[in-house]
């Protein structure tokens, strides 16, 4: 059919025929991560089998502004009738960070057995901050969780979430209950509802061995990282009374990791470190690292939080 002569790939492929014309779409390149150049292309023949040939003006999609390494679709036709190709593609502003992001492309075709065209769509600009209170019993759909490195229960009840379960010998950081994030630069909030001696809070989490958070293990409060096999403190303060603990981690435009706690109504408090501590070590090659709650502790302790926020800056 089509042989990929160039050793740039040739995945994702879709044929679709048009005025006597088979036409094979396709996606070359290096799909994922900082350094991909993922584009689609397309290439035509009179017969199913082949030979196609390629269209001169390849890449049909490609790095433009906004967007980079788009590829690896499907066509859709839409209510209107319209043939759309549905993909992937990193926002350049927040690229690994917020990982490949769903786009839409509306296939068109400029002249009668001419090379068809792509023009990308855009949707409406929403709200996508998070508020949760956990007041209802049904758990948000919203949450993910890493089921290759612990078993994972989650309940809600008495207007909590309830965190527990068993965790795999080999995973430093614990569980996390995430979200994915929209965007590279944030901020989450959580408030703890429970004290033991289990680390419950918050969680940056890129996979068991590349994750940071900020927790409250008895009455101390801990900026912690999990890079490769070491887990680290980064800073820690002490916590007065009975009051609940609310937590907060920021994440700036320059990658940077700030993090707060505060207990009732006073102000937050910057946990500081001694060393810069940075989100760069958390993306993985093929997935965006994931915001969230965390436990780290016995099957028979459990974190649980009466509320859970993230608001962008974007």
């Amino acid at each position: 059919m089509l042989k990929d002569d160039q050793k740039i790939g040739l995945e994702g492929q879709s044929i679709l025929k048009k005025d006597g014309y088979y036409y094979l779409f396709y996606s070359s390149g290096n799909c994922c991560g900082a350094q991909c150049d993922y584009n689609v292309r397309v290439g035509r023949s009179k017969s199913f089998a082949g030979p196609y040939e390629q269209f001169p003006g390849n890449p049909l999609l490609q790095e433009n502004a906004f967007w980079k390494c788009s590829g690896h679709g499907t066509f859709v036709t839409g209510a209107n009738g319209r043939c759309y190709y549905l993909y992937h593609a990193y926002n350049k502003e927040n690229t690994v960070f917020a990982g490949r992001q769903g786009m839409l492309a509306e296939l068109l075709w400029p002249e009668k057995n001419g090379w068809p065209v792509f023009k990308e769509r855009s949707g409406p600009a929403l709200n996508s901050d998070v508020k949760l209170n956990f007041k209802n019993p049904s758990i948000d759909k919203g949450w993910q969780w890493d089921f290759r490195n612990s078993t994972t229960t989650v309940s809600q009840k008495d207007g909590k979430i309830h965190l527990s379960d068993k965790i795999n010998k080999d995973n430093l950081t614990g569980i996390a209950l995430t979200r994915r994030p929209l965007s590279a630069v944030f901020e989450a909030e959580t408030v703890v509802s429970d004290t033991n001696q289990a680390l419950k809070g918050l969680t940056y989490y890129g996979d068991a061995n590349a994750a940071m958070g900020i927790g409250m293990v008895g009455n101390t409060v801990q900026f912690w990282t999990v890079k490769g096999k070491e887990s680290r403190v980064q800073s820690s303060a002490q916590l007065k009374g009975n009051a609940p603990v609310a937590l907060k981690m920021k994440i700036m435009a320059d990658h940077r990791v700030l993090v707060f706690f505060k207990q009732g109504s006073n102000d937050w408090e910057n946990l500081k470190t001694d060393e810069q501590v940075t989100t760069d070590f958390l993306p993985q090659w093929d997935r965006s690292p994931r915001i969230g709650l965390h436990f780290r502790g016995e099957v028979n302790q459990e974190a649980a939080f009466s509320s859970f926020s993230i608001k962008y800056s974007l």
